[in-house]
C-alpha cells in the first residue's frame, strides 16, 4: 500500500494534474468526486478496500490539499473508477487512521533508506 501511495503522489506531481489542482473548484459540486457519504458502513467498506491487499484504483491527496492545491474540503483520497471520496476526519474509522499513520511512517523509512 504504501509503496501504492507514493506511485500515486508522484502522479499528482505530473503538469497534467497540476493543471487540476490548481482550478478552484467548489469542492462540494466539484465533478471530481462523489459527494461525501453518511453511511457508517458505506465509509467502513470503502476504508476497508482502499487499505486491503488490492487498493488500486485510488488517488491520494492529502499532499495536495496540504500544499494548497486541492481546496480543504476536498477528499483526501479518491476511487478514480466511482469518484467515491474519503475524508481522514471524524467519518473515518479510527483503525483506518491508525493503519495511515503506520504505512506513511513506513514510506518516510523507506525514503530515508533509499
Amino acid at each position: 500500500v504504501a509503496t501504492k501511495l507514493m506511485e500515486i503522489e508522484d502522479k499528482l506531481a505530473t503538469p497534467e494534474s497540476q493543471e487540476k489542482v490548481g482550478d478552484s473548484v467548489d469542492p462540494l459540486q466539484s465533478p471530481d468526486f462523489s459527494p461525501k457519504l453518511t453511511d457508517p458502513t458505506e465509509i467502513e467498506r470503502l476504508w476497508k478496500e482502499l487499505l486491503g491487499p488490492d487498493e488500486m484504483g485510488w488517488l491520494d491527496c492529502r499532499e495536495a490539499k496540504k500544499l494548497g492545491g486541492f481546496h480543504p474540503g476536498h477528499p483526501d483520497f479518491i476511487k478514480s473508477d466511482t469518484r467515491e471520496g474519503l475524508w481522514c476526519d471524524d467519518t473515518a474509522p479510527e483503525w483506518a487512521i491508525e493503519k495511515l499513520k503506520e504505512l506513511d511512517a513506513d514510506t518516510v523509512t523507506q525514503a530515508q533508506n533509499a
